[in-house]
């Protein structure tokens, strides 16, 4: 299915169905969402791509638009550093050397004679058995040294150095660069910002009243799920799993009437998914040929001008 054009702002957040869903998703307790690393390198958020059904790119739009929005609050998860030419994060790391850019080097302990300030491999100072500078040609004690366990010599020129020169070629692109020149990114967790969580709550009351109701049935209920139909995997506001059946529940809580256009989309994943129930709830109540359209796919429908009314239905028709 291709994926809707979502628009995000404070007035209608929860009026689209899959913000609503993420927005459900991420008010539990556990509703910190942290990214993933994925096989090419990049961090991508991937419960969000399955509920929004949307692309890497549009999540993290969707996300950073919420964060506008005062609705998510995010904070730096970590920083990736990436091409500066074409923004790739698939970067291979090799080590060369400082002074003539070698790219063989082999580890040694170095030894650094405090005399006389000379910086060498502590093999260049073993003579006899005992450790004598090279340059000054004076031995050294304990007190006259300072030793590094993590050093690294060039086999070209044999230099030593304990800071060998990062290099960083793009896998993508294949350009090179020093470790100072690729530019760092910021990734992000985001989290609700916990002022306007009952207000999410609030705007999500059909999805948790009805989940309750569910559940009392003795149903397992997720909500939201993403499910799996005969091809490709959708994202629902409610999951329901009893002993002799699966129930599947769409919410259509808009501002305004349900048009044809918004029950098609509920009945793309019904049709596919085909659960032995499919529950449609709405407000306000559907328009006569919206109805009609319900009933011929099989749909439940449950509707009113309130949740009140959406209660009693429930009771009436679950």
């Amino acid at each position: 299915m291709e994926p809707q054009t979502i628009g995000v702002s404070r007035g209608n957040l929860c009026r689209e169905p899959r913000i609503r869903r993420l927005l459900a998703a991420m008010t539990k307790p556990e509703g910190i969402l942290t990214p993933k690393r994925a096989l090419d390198g990049d961090y991508r958020y991937n419960e969000v791509e399955e509920i929004l059904q949307a692309s890497p790119e549009e999540t993290l739009e969707v996300l950073n638009q919420l964060s506008e929005a005062k609705t998510l609050e995010k904070e730096i998860f970590l920083t990736q550093p990436v091409c500066p030419a074409c923004k790739s994060p698939q970067l291979k790391t090799s080590l060369r050397c400082p002074f003539c850019e070698g790219d063989e080097l082999r580890r040694v302990v170095l030894l650094e004679h405090l005399s006389c300030g000379y910086l060498g491999s502590e093999e260049e100072f073993s003579t006899r058995g005992q450790l004598v500078c090279p340059m000054c040609r004076q031995p050294t004690g304990s007190g006259e040294q300072r030793r590094n366990e993590h050093g690294f010599e060039c086999v070209s020129c044999l230099k030593v150095t304990p800071t060998p020169l990062l290099r960083q070629e793009c896998g993508f692109c294949g350009r090179a660069y020093n470790n100072e020149s690729v530019e760092l990114r910021p990734v992000y967790m985001f989290r609700v910002n916990p002022h306007l969580r009952e207000e999410i709550l609030e705007a999500c009351r059909i999805d948790v009243a009805l989940s309750k109701h569910l559940t009392a049935k003795g149903f397992t209920v997720i909500s939201p799920a993403v499910v799996k139909g005969a091809s490709i995997s959708y994202s629902v506001d409610i999951l329901a799993k009893g002993k002799a059946e699966t129930v599947i529940a769409h919410v259509l809580d808009l501002g305004r009437p349900a048009t044809v256009e918004d029950v098609v989309r509920v009945l793309v994943p019904t049709t596919d998914i085909r659960p032995d129930k499919s529950i449609l709830a709405a407000i306000p109540p559907l328009p006569e040929k919206v109805k009609r359209l319900a009933k011929l796919y099989g749909l439940i429908f449950i509707e009113g001008n309130s949740m009140s009314d959406i209660t009693s239905e429930m009771e009436r028709l679950l």
